[in-house]
């Protein structure tokens, strides 16, 4: 079950980063397209002709990019507070399952000691009793320390899928959409 979640959220971010390298791509090679453009046409804009318009494509593929990389950050941010969301989780998970390991090992104590009397006397109802209750009690603990181990594991894995993306991220940020 966890693995077909992260195999989604994989996928899913795949999705996303190569939608961001595509429209990165498209505007650097509009603004690639304007500025051969302008520098084909040399004349015009010195003369004045067409330059208005000339400076108006240039504008609006600069607000283009400029839009491109305001997105860009916005999404930045919003992975950064997903990460720490998940660090958070992660942290609040580590420490229940610290306690229920303290638990286990209470319960373990108290099953062995249990046990010990019961040989050591002769066999009576409360003391089987109780020394089948702690049993139970201990199997319901360590079921609840898996469940939480396997919540550990969904949200490393989740962590680091967002790490990923982050970074991937702050890669386009820095080369300017450019992998």
């Amino acid at each position: 079950m966890a693995k077909r979640g992260i195999h989604c959220d994989r996928a899913k971010s795949e999705r996303i980063t190569e939608q961001l390298y595509h429209e990165h791509e498209s505007a650097i090679r509009r603004l690639r397209c304007a500025v051969a453009k302008s520098r084909s046409n040399p004349s015009d804009v010195v003369m004045g002709v067409n330059a208005q318009e000339n400076s108006f494509h240039g504008v609006s593929e600069i607000e283009k990019v400029n839009k491109i990389s305001m997105n860009l950050e916005s999404k930045l941010k919003i992975a950064n507070t997903a990460r720490e969301l998940a660090e958070s989780r992660c942290s609040l998970v580590v420490g229940e399952l610290e306690a229920q390991k303290n638990d286990l090992i209470m319960l373990s104590a108290k099953l062995q000691r249990a046990e010990e009397k019961q040989a050591n006397t002769s066999p009576c109802p409360s003391d089987s009793l109780q020394v089948h209750l702690l049993r139970k009690s201990l199997s319901q603990k360590d079921a609840q320390l898996k469940g939480l181990r396997d919540s550990l594991v969904k949200l490393k894995a989740d962590l680091v899928v967002i790490e990923q993306v982050w970074l991937l991220l702050e890669y386009c940020c820095i080369t300017g959409g450019r992998l």
